[in-house]
């Protein structure tokens, strides 16, 4: 179901993201790890290299549109899609991908 999927996950860094992003890896997505720390995020995309994921870190503070433009753009310069979006760590804003606001991010 999610093999070879693009999964961007925000708040990836600790708690329920990361468990989401090992998850998700496990069943075949690639997973664009987003959060603010950006060396617990390169340590979370190095254990899911070594578990045979694909996992991409990207750095971002959500409370900066030019990060989470930055964070879409070098996603879909990667892979040409996001499949998913799990936005674990801010305002629910339920709406197709395509659709979101990025204000409301």
């Amino acid at each position: 179901m999610f093999n070879q999927k693009i999964a961007i996950i925000t708040g990836a860094s600790i708690g329920i993201g990361k468990a989401l992003a090992l998850e998700l890896s496990y069943k075949g997505a690639r997973v664009v790890l987003a959060a603010r720390n950006t060396e617990t995020l390169s340590l979370l995309a190095s254990d899911i290299d070594q578990l045979g994921g694909e996992a991409f870190p990207i750095p971002t503070d959500l409370t900066h549109p030019n990060q989470v433009q930055h964070l879409i753009q070098a996603t879909l310069d990667r892979w040409d899609v996001i499949d998913l979006l799990i936005s674990n760590d801010g305002q629910y804003q339920r709406s197709a991908i395509n659709e979101l606001k990025l204000e409301l991010l």
